[in-house]
C-alpha cells in the first residue's frame, strides 16, 4: 500500500510497557538472516513459547555511523531522515541489558525477539536477554513484508509526524509480529509498526 493511501486514522498513539525479550542477534546478509530465523523459530517452538503467550518482535538497527565530515561542509548529509531510518534494514535501537559494541561488522543488523517472563532459558544459540523500551509510540498495523514496512515508515516519519506535531524519541522502532502463530494463514504477515515518540 503506497504511503499516500495511508490515513492519519490508521495510526494510534499508545503508551506501551517495556518488554523483556530473549534475543538472537544477527548481523550479515539476508541469506544468513533466513538461517538465523529458522534456528530462532525452532528454538522458540522447542521451548514451548507460543506467540499467543510470548509475542514476537523484530528490531532492525540503523547502519553503523560513518566518520563525520566537517560540520561546515555543505555536502554533509542530513541526519535523521526517513532514508536514514530505512537504510540497511530500517532503523531501530533497543535498550539492552548490556552495552552495544561501539564498532560493528558491516551488514544488516537485526534482533529476533520473543517475550520471556523471568529468566532467559538456557540455550546453545547465543540468545541474550534485552528489554524493548516502553513509552509513547505511534502504532500502525501493516499487512505484508519489507516494502509495506518501508511505506508505513515513510508515512509515519513524513506526513503523519508533521501533521500530528509529534517528535521522534531516541528509542526503539519495533515491528511487533501480530500474525505469528495465527490460526488463519491470511493473517500470518500482520504486524504493528511502532514508532517511538517523545
Amino acid at each position: 500500500m503506497p504511503a499516500a493511501r495511508y490515513r492519519d486514522s490508521d495510526v494510534e498513539v499508545l503508551t506501551l510497557p517495556p518488554v523483556q525479550v530473549a534475543v538472537l542477534e544477527h548481523q550479515g546478509d539476508k541469506a544468513a538472516l533466513e538461517l538465523a530465523l529458522s534456528r530462532f523459530i525452532a528454538w522458540r517452538k522447542a521451548e514451548g513459547l507460543h506467540p499467543r503467550q510470548h509475542p514476537t518482535y523484530t528490531v532492525l538497527y540503523p547502519p553503523v555511523p560513518k566518520p563525520q565530515a566537517d560540520p561546515q561542509d555543505p555536502a554533509l548529509p542530513q541526519a535523521n531522515t526517513v532514508e536514514d531510518l530505512l537504510t540497511d534494514g530500517e532503523a531501530l535501537v533497543v535498550e539492552q541489558t548490556e552495552s552495544a559494541p561501539a564498532e560493528q561488522e558491516s551488514g544488516e543488523r537485526i534482533d529476533l525477539c520473543v517475550t520471556i517472563y523471568g529468566h532467559l532459558p538456557e540455550n546453545d544459540l547465543g540468545l541474550i536477554a534485552k528489554v524493548i523500551s516502553g513509552g509513547r509510540y505511534a502504532v500502525m498495523r501493516v499487512k505484508g513484508g519489507e516494502p509495506e514496512v518501508r511505506q508505513a515508515l515513510d508515512f509515519l516519519c513524513g506526513p503523519w509526524l508533521e501533521r500530528a506535531g509529534e517528535t521522534l524519541r531516541d528509542a526503539p522502532v519495533v515491528l511487533h509480529r501480530i500474525g505469528v502463530g495465527a490460526d488463519d494463514p491470511n493473517q500470518a504477515d500482520l504486524l504493528d509498526v511502532q514508532l517511538p515518540l517523545e
